[in-house]
């Protein structure tokens, strides 16, 4: 498209003399133009464009932005004297219009449509740029039929549906969308080709820098309607494609949506929608290439496993020193990729308990993500101290995830993790959900540092059952309510033997299913991660621990802000992210003093928020108890003789007794949750007190030694 034609500045033009080209070659009109002309004008004798390109990043834009296909047949030469240029060295490209495309049932008149300039206004363009209707009544039937049964028709059927598709050289289209009728048959018309014998001359000088012009020579009048202006030009493109590497960068998640709904074409074209922009761009195509061709060059392995190996051997890779091994495993396909920052080994190491879990929404397919987390009272952030992404979730996959977890955090922080029940001291506890793979895995790795004890052995001094993963699979079960008031009296027992007293009550109710279940839960390592006093862990890390995965939850909540069912690299850059910024928050607290927040984060406000929001899901249970309840219930009950419905009142009556005794068996577990939280409360204050009592003892003796020092001065200087 030629812009600003009218505009004096951009474009001048000169009639008055011809312009000599070659020896053979003049012109009897030139245009002069400081911007790319989509549609040069030519005419038979000749149209000059010359173009001043200075400033511009690429010359040869005043070539690709035009909108005809010059890709045709010719060749290219060396002028050594221009006479246009001043008698200087010259490259001359010729080559052909290749015209267009058209449907074999497009108006002959409208195809053979000759032209030497392009007005976008002007009626012929009009007419051939509308859009055919496709839906009227014919036009269904016709295409409904074609796409049920690609014979002939054996009615008789007229001509009457019209077509005025012309389309540029550069399309692939075989078939046009609008159905045709063709000697009584409904078929889609053949796309052909036009040729057309408009020649474009390019002049470029050999030094750019002292000529910076370029001239196009346009001779012949095209025997066509000018194509539709598809084509982007450059420097918008150009443009277009930055934006898309920045989202990109910022959001590895980046969809043709994402740009159209977002605010960066108003950053980078002060424009509100594509189309705007340029016409071309109405073609929401065009954009989902750009966007393809943009994470092709940023990612070109993709962003799976092997796109991560190609991004990490890139030295200025945002996954250095944070991806810090990848695992491949031929015999059963599994994947382990452990991150993990400095920052998050070196803290990782110094703790006496942490938690663990498996985030199954972060990552799209069959990858998910292990983490461990646990809570940070002094800087009141939620932490994770890796990000471990794998497939494969069975015993021999967790052995070899904790297994390759121990060895990075002695390559990264410089020391070996140490557990207390195997080096004296280090971490303590960690908390699970008990899946029994998980468990297992760990057991096995922690038996690769200590070969005198077994696995299970090695669980019974560090491992602690979420109560809550705990109290969900007893929910699901169907033992009577009074069995499953023993078995929630197990964490809670005070001895060993009152635990082994509780569970001979269970086995002598012989409900359903209640061997398998003890069965399982007599194991040794699965016992006393329920109750202190059957396992070995040190009573005081048992109680500042707790009794629930929430802050892994939390964590893997958190994290899924930053987005969901993501590709694989996405996850991984996200997750980097989000752990710098939390460091980093750590960091400029412990050096400015600078809180991440002022409002009271401790353990005992988080129990007291807790209790608080149980009590209140309680008393809502009851409130709404009336409203579960069959209407029958609610009424007085009818004389047998007066019934009508005997047996259907009866199962209503079951019905609401059942719903009373569901209601009681949850309001009676909420009730002893809720004592059991109470309890922890109050082991917290209990042990926050002994902390601050020491604290007490040691000042007063550091104030005692003072004046004993001071008593002793006073006494030597007396003696002098």
């Amino acid at each position: 498209m030629r812009e600003n034609n009218s505009d004096s500045e951009n474009e001048l033009e000169s009639e008055e003399t011809l312009a000599f080209f070659t020896s053979q070659l003049r012109v009897p009109k030139v245009i002069y133009t400081t911007v790319p002309i989509e549609y040069p004008d030519t005419s038979s004798e000749g149209v000059a464009t010359v173009y001043n390109v200075t400033g511009w990043k690429n010359h040869t834009d005043a070539f690709s932005d035009i909108q005809y296909s010059t890709n045709g047949s010719g060749g290219t030469t060396n002028i050594q004297e221009c006479p246009f240029f001043g008698g200087i060295p010259v490259k001359k490209n010729q080559r052909k219009c290749q015209g267009i495309k058209f449907c074999q049932f497009t108006d002959p008149e409208l195809v053979n449509q000759e032209h030497c300039s392009v007005d976008f206004d002007s009626e012929i363009f009009q007419h051939y740029t509308q859009q055919n209707n496709n839906n009227t009544k014919e036009a269904k039937t016709y295409t409904l039929f074609l796409a049920a049964k690609d014979t002939p028709c054996s009615a008789s059927v007229q001509d009457t549906v019209k077509c005025s598709m012309i389309l540029s050289k550069s399309c692939k289209r075989k078939k046009c969308d609008m159905p045709h009728t063709h000697n009584g048959t409904i078929v889609r018309g053949e796309i052909i080709d036009k040729p057309c014998q408009v020649r474009f001359i390019k002049f470029i000088p050999y030094d750019i820098v002292k000529c910076p012009f370029v001239a196009l020579v346009c001779v012949g009048t095209h025997n066509h309607p000018p194509p539709a202006p598809e084509r982007i030009p450059s420097g918008i493109k150009n443009n277009l494609e930055s934006l898309i590497t920045q989202a990109i960068q910022q959001d590895d998640n980046v969809t043709s949506r994402s740009i159209l709904s977002g605010n960066l074409l108003s950053a980078y074209f002060n424009k509100e929608t594509l189309a705007e922009v340029h016409v071309s761009l109405n073609n929401i195509d065009k954009l989902r290439y750009l966007v393809g061709k943009a994470y092709k060059t940023l990612h070109p392995f993709g962003q799976g496993v092997i796109g991560i190996y190609h991004d990490i051997l890139n030295p200025k890779s945002d996954l250095i020193n944070y991806v810090r091994k990848i695992d491949l495993y031929s015999n059963n396909g599994q994947v382990i990729i452990t991150c993990m920052l400095d920052n998050q080994a070196k803290k990782l190491i110094t703790l006496d308990y942490f938690q663990i879990d498996v985030s199954f929404k972060r990552v799209k397919g069959e990858i998910n993500e292990f983490e461990i987390n646990t809570y940070d009272s002094k800087h009141h952030l939620i932490l994770s101290f890796c990000r471990i992404f794998t497939n494969v979730f069975t015993a021999e996959g967790y052995h070899r995830l904790f297994s390759s977890l121990f060895q990075i955090i002695r390559e990264v922080s410089g020391q070996s993790i140490q557990f207390r029940h195997i080096h004296g001291s280090g971490i303590g506890c960690i908390l699970a959900d008990l899946d029994t793979a998980q468990a297992k895995g760990l057991g096995l790795a922690l038996h690769d540092l200590d070969h005198e004890k077994s696995w299970e052995t090695h669980l019974t001094f560090i491992l602690k059952t979420c109560l809550v993963h705990f109290e969900r699979n007893l929910f699901h079960k169907t033992f009577t309510i009074s069995t499953k008031n023993l078995i929630r009296q197990i964490p809670n027992a005070t001895s060993k033997e009152q635990v082994h007293d509780l569970l001979q009550q269970i086995e002598d109710t012989n409900d359903e299913g209640i061997k398998e279940w003890l069965n399982y839960y007599r194991q040794s390592y699965v016992l006393s991660s329920l109750n202190k006093y059957v396992s070995n862990v040190d009573h005081e890390i048992w109680n500042k621990s707790g009794s629930d995965t929430n802050n892994a939850e939390a964590a893997h909540s958190m994290a899924n802000r930053e987005g969901k069912q993501l590709k694989l690299l996405s996850a991984i850059l996200k997750g980097k992210r989000y752990d710098a910024r939390c460091y980093t928050t750590i960091e400029v607290h412990d050096k400015n003093g600078v809180p991440y927040t002022h409002r009271d984060k401790s353990d005992v406000k988080r129990l007291q928020n807790s209790i608080v929001r149980k009590t209140s899901r309680i008393q809502k249970n009851k409130v709404s108890l009336n409203d579960k309840l069959p209407k029958s219930s609610k009424k007085r009950k009818l004389s047998p003789s007066n019934s009508r419905t005997p047996i259907r009142s009866k199962e209503n009556h079951e019905r609401a007794e059942n719903i009373l005794s569901d209601n009681e068996e949850e309001t009676f577990s909420k009730e002893i949750h809720k004592k059991n939280l109470e309890l922890e409360l109050k082991e917290k204050e209990i042990i926050l007190r002994e902390r601050e009592i020491k604290a007490r003892v040691a000042e007063a003796e550091a104030r005692m030694m003072e004046a004993k020092a001071e008593a002793l001065e006073i006494e030597n200087q007396q003696k002098r």
